[in-house]
């Protein structure tokens, strides 16, 4: 099987606005909004600001369940997503207690 086409590859440039809207409304389902976490860390990586800054909003307010993610992405030493990893747990306020540790 073909795997998915990501959020950036398979949007037209006309629903691309639509990203963050789609990534608040994902930040509202918790544990169940599994499945787009990794949609949701592409665009966290990605240069479109509206959807990336709506990304890293969603994955700070899914906090526990984004945190051993958003850890590990702190740790690479060169990747474009770091800074949207940093402030995605800032994002997360006191739920991201233990990502300091």
């Amino acid at each position: 099987a073909k795997p998915a086409p990501t959020p950036t590859q398979s949007t037209p440039a006309k629903s691309q606005a639509l990203l963050p809207r789609a990534a608040e409304a994902l930040s509202t389902l918790g544990e169940d909004a599994r499945p787009a976490f990794a949609s949701l860390f592409e665009l966290m990586a990605g240069k479109e600001g509206r959807a990336r800054t709506a990304a890293i909003r969603a994955l700070g307010g899914l906090v526990p369940h984004t945190l051993p993610e958003l850890r590990r992405i702190l740790r690479e030493k060169r990747t474009r997503a770091r800074p949207g990893a940093a402030e995605a747990i800032a994002v997360a306020g006191p739920a991201a207690k233990a990502a300091v540790k």
